[in-house]
């Protein structure tokens, strides 16, 4: 599996091949950067699921930490506000 980095660095470097280049290559080494490509291709795609996959459920875990902490703000906003029914008693 590639690294993140090791995806951006060949994302950089990256050449497309143009017509006039592949036309200059034999057909053995067509066929070897073929299988070069489609192994490339492969390896970035199980790379991508699993960064996928591990940032999937870092946001998971963030938003519930987001929702816990609201919910606990809110709680305490709650329970510092003055308690009406406390504030009629003290003015009879």
């Amino acid at each position: 599996m590639m690294t993140f980095d090791q995806i951006e660095d060949a994302a950089a470097d990256y050449k497309s091949l143009s017509i006039d280049d592949l036309d200059g290559l034999e057909t053995e080494a067509l066929h070897q950067l073929l299988s070069q490509r489609v192994a490339t291709e492969c390896e970035v795609t199980v790379t991508k699921k699993s960064l996928m996959g591990s940032a999937n459920d870092l946001l998971k875990k963030i938003r519930a930490e987001v929702q816990a902490i609201n919910v606990e703000i809110q709680r305490r906003n709650e329970r510092s506000l003055p308690n009406p029914d406390l504030a009629l008693k003290g003015a009879s």
